[in-house]
């Protein structure tokens, strides 16, 4: 998988549907800043938005409940549901199965935990640590305007998968 900077959704949604050749699949990923609202008022934390496949373009298996799938994307703000990170899961709810299910409130939108993703996967980003994993299509949540069918508007980054190759964090 390479990392490739600035695409607009359009832009990946052609990439995507043009596909052939030496590229496999592609996913589409945004990084920012959440707000989550706590007992004590709210925290900072860091997510991602994913497209339905980047779960699967990566590899990635869930440690219970399941990942964001091609149908949470289908809606523009239609599935407001949530994978967590692995250590978010120990640090805020024990390591106990009865998260699946529960209510996060992001930015002020609840949203349902489906899955937990597994204990090695940290994100698409070197070095960094992500908290929480939401469909793209949640987009209008997390930012102004409507990035999502701005042709001009460069805020994804995109993984492409090699024909012929595994996934490369292959995190079961």
């Amino acid at each position: 998988a390479r990392n490739g900077l600035s695409f607009s959704y359009p832009n990946y949604e052609d990439l995507r549907a043009a596909r052939g050749g030496a590229i496999e699949d592609a996913a589409a990923f945004a990084t920012t800043a959440m707000s989550l609202r706590t007992a004590d008022g709210a925290a900072r934390l860091w997510g991602q938005l994913y497209s339905g496949n980047t779960f699967a373009v990566l590899g990635v298996r869930p440690a219970i409940g399941r990942l964001i799938a091609e149908s949470d994307n289908r809606v523009r703000n239609g599935h407001p549901v949530v994978v967590i990170g692995h250590d978010f899961w120990q640090r805020r709810f024990g390591g106990r199965a009865d998260a699946l299910g529960q209510v996060l409130t992001l930015n002020g939108t609840a949203f349902t935990i489906i899955g937990v993703a597994s204990p090695r996967f940290r994100g698409t980003q070197v070095a960094l640590q992500f908290d929480v994993f939401v469909p793209l299509m949640m987009e209008p949540v997390f930012y102004q305007g409507d990035r999502l069918g701005d042709r001009g508007h460069g805020w994804l980054q995109v993984l492409a998968r090699a024909v012929g190759l595994s996934p490369r964090l292959a995190l079961r």
